[in-house]
């Protein structure tokens, strides 16, 4: 059996010009940045297979993904990497001041810290709420209340950052009932807040960051990092991807 999971070959800034255009036009979408870590969940994980293959907004949040895309799919286009948190600080930055974002995720705390953050640092960006959920709670048991605390703020867009694969169901979730957009952003904000150390450029550059960040959180990420994505090889080489 072999399945594919598509892939936009664009750039940061086309992604972010196709983004803006979703949101004019108020369309259902949904972005999510695909690792190594993803694909390999796909494996043992139909459900999160499906969302990714019926998804039209996959975006290669991952090195070794573009390597091999590049060299191996025939495509007029190249591929490019485009890093959740690089892909968050353009959206604030070339964000409509006639629109607004909700934020889904992290603690009480640092989402207080993030809109004042945000405030000080993108003046044209409007905050339209924020909630916590509890990191134990599963997603369904709390969707129709975040739906309709969206709705309420009458939300242009959410940041979802509730971990891999939970935020990419949330995301889908919320676009497609509330036709807005919605970006899985993972740990981006935590970048943006200081509270977890960004890779050096140098390091992005040539495809190190999965080595950076598990020097820096070793115990969360080790088993990401040293079992789960190398799984990448293996569901490429059955074309999976």
């Amino acid at each position: 059996m072999t399945w594919k999971i598509s892939f936009g070959a664009i750039s940061l800034s086309e992604a972010i010009n196709l983004l803006l255009e979703d949101l004019a036009l108020r369309k259902s979408s949904s972005y999510f940045f695909i690792n190594a870590y993803s694909i390999s969940l796909t494996d043992k994980n139909p459900a999160y297979r499906e969302l990714l293959q019926n998804n039209n907004r996959n975006l290669i949040d991952g090195k070794p993904i573009e390597l091999l895309l590049n060299k191996y799919q025939k495509s007029k286009k190249r591929y490019h990497q485009i890093r959740g948190a690089d892909f968050t600080r353009e959206i604030l930055r070339t964000f409509p001041k006639s629109k607004s974002i909700f934020l889904l995720g992290g603690s009480v705390q640092n989402l207080i810290h993030l809109s004042e953050i945000i405030g000080k640092k993108y003046p044209n960006v409007k905050i339209s709420g924020t909630f916590s959920p509890s990191y134990e709670l599963d997603w369904p048991s709390y969707i129709d209340s975040v739906v309709e605390m969206i709705d309420t703020a009458q939300s242009s867009l959410v940041f979802v950052s509730l971990g891999t694969p939970k935020q990419d169901f949330v995301a889908k979730e919320i676009s497609s009932r509330l036709n807005l957009v919605a970006v899985s952003i993972g740990a981006a904000l935590d970048f943006i807040t200081f509270n977890i150390s960004e890779c050096p450029k140098w390091m992005q550059f040539i495809g190190l960051e999965w080595f950076f960040r598990l020097v820096v959180e070793p115990q969360r990420l080790w088993r990401r990092y040293l079992i789960e994505s190398p799984k990448l090889i293996k569901l490429f080489l059955l074309r999976r991807i």
